[in-house]
């Protein structure tokens, strides 16, 4: 038996359409982060923004027992940046493979010229609280504007995007 999956270009990696998920494969260094992150089951950003808000509140105290104030605000404003960023970033994911029965919606988001590059946004659902999964397509050195339009008609034949 033949298993067919489509495939389209992501910022630094690939999304992959499979009959029965949806698997992101991203290369480089940030890619075997992502992996190892995926392996221990880690998924969630807010929490390595926890962990990182955790390692600057360390660095924090320790500036102060040596009486650097001035490293200690420094380091105290990285604190406060990362509860926000934990804060905001809550319902974020890292998930590799995202099954389709868990998958509540996906989104397209156009890019705005200079500004921004166009991007999918997977909702999923995999307990009781919605996940999101944001997936950055090539930029406009790369022929971005190809890509996205391939990419939303490879999704939206496989009827994972309802309406344009």
């Amino acid at each position: 038996m033949r298993v067919s999956h489509k495939s389209f270009p992501l910022q630094d990696g690939q999304c992959i359409v499979y009959p029965d998920k949806l698997e992101i494969e991203i290369s480089g260094v940030t890619g075997g982060f992502i992996r190892w992150i995926n392996r221990r089951k880690l998924t969630s950003v807010g929490f390595w923004y926890v962990m990182a808000g955790v390692g600057f509140f360390i660095a924090t105290v320790l500036s102060a027992a040596i009486d650097n104030w001035f490293l200690a605000f420094f380091f105290l404003v990285f604190v406060v940046l990362c509860v926000i960023a934990s804060w905001r970033n809550r319902q974020a994911s890292l998930r590799t493979q995202i099954p389709r029965k868990m998958i509540h919606t996906i989104a397209y988001r156009e890019a705005v010229q200079g500004q921004s590059r166009a991007r999918f946004d997977i909702y999923f659902k995999p307990q009781s609280n919605i996940r999101i999964r944001r997936l950055n397509l090539p930029g406009r050195h790369q022929q971005g504007s190809q890509v996205a339009n391939a990419a939303f008609w490879i999704l939206k034949e496989e009827g994972l995007i309802s309406k344009e």
